[in-house]
């Protein structure tokens, strides 16, 4: 991405210079020279998730109320403009989409009038995306029954990002090795999450196990534990080094967090049953957008003053 032309009001071109390797020569030449990518509306990505936060938004901020109100919206958006373009039906997609919200509890519809439910609320507040929103309010509900407080391990797992999952390779001996290291209440801990340090070790040794325990929590609580040295103020790249990943992987797995995060407390905020989730995410989310001690937080909010892993 180049800056703009020249200076502004002042010239009508400028110059820029690219510096690359001579490996690299042959694919910057196709970059500059070839053809330009077609500019396609993101209301589509991933089979309609787009719309569908596109509606929820919508309606839940009473800018729309109603199907016909929805329908008349839609004709000003780009994918109309393209719809014959990428052959689609708008009002397929348009009743699709709402269909799906329905069946998920997000939006109610009474005489044609919609509304937003109270988790479609917290799910457009939180920018929380509309395909995991019922997964963390059931996480959330079952993790506040029995949440550990004594450590910050379980905060964490809750702030760990779905998403960073799928670029993770466990490594059972690593596993084993990080859960050693941990305290008797953090144990604990990650027992309440559902991972016991005897299941890891029978994962390690490659021996068989007859426990029912749920791959997804097992692989999360694995990310959260490089997300819990870096929390514990360890450097980017012991932490790199001890989970065998690479740094830029940490810095964005932080980055992720401590946004999942904050989505998580705007999220709670409106449902009142999450009322103690509230209090507690408040300070934690801070502390996890810097990784420093509480007392260095109101120095890192100060403009110009850089964070240093």
């Amino acid at each position: 991405m180049v800056g703009r032309a020249g200076r502004a009001g002042l010239d009508t071109s400028g110059e820029s210079i690219l510096v690359t390797q001579a490996a690299d020569r042959e694919k910057i030449a196709d970059i500059i020279g070839g053809s330009f990518e077609n500019c396609t509306s993101s209301l589509l990505y991933e089979d309609g998730k787009g719309l569908q936060a596109f509606l929820l938004s919508t309606i839940g901020l009473k800018v729309t109320n109603s199907r016909q109100q929805v329908s008349q919206l839609l004709q000003h958006t780009l994918m109309a403009v393209q719809s014959k373009l990428l052959e689609i039906d708008l009002h397929v997609k348009l009743n699709t989409a709402l269909h799906s919200l329905l069946e998920a509890g997000l939006l109610t519809e009474d005489n044609d009038h919609l509304e937003v439910t109270k988790l479609g609320r917290a799910t457009f507040k939180g920018s929380v995306a509309i395909g995991i929103s019922a997964k963390l309010y059931t996480q959330l509900a079952h993790a506040q029954q029995a949440l550990h407080l004594g450590t910050y391990l379980h905060l964490l797992y809750l702030a760990t990002p779905y998403d960073a999952l799928t670029a993770v390779h466990v490594d059972w001996m690593t596993y084993y090795n990080q859960l050693s290291c941990l305290s008797a209440e953090e144990l604990q801990a990650a027992e309440l999450i559902g991972v016991t340090e005897s299941y890891v070790i029978r994962k390690a040794s490659v021996a068989s196990t007859a426990a029912a325990v749920d791959d997804l929590t097992v692989k999360r609580l694995y990310v959260t534990l490089m997300l819990y040295g870096l929390w514990k103020q360890q450097t980017v790249w012991d932490v790199a080094a001890r989970f065998k990943t690479s740094r830029g992987f940490l810095q964005n797995l932080l980055t992720s967090a401590a946004s999942f995060a904050s989505s998580i407390l705007f999220f709670c905020q409106e449902l009142d049953e999450f009322w103690a989730y509230q209090d507690l995410l408040g300070n934690f989310v801070k502390k996890l957008s810097y990784c420093v001690n509480m007392d260095l937080i109101a120095l890192m909010e100060i403009p110009g003053v850089k964070q240093v892993q």
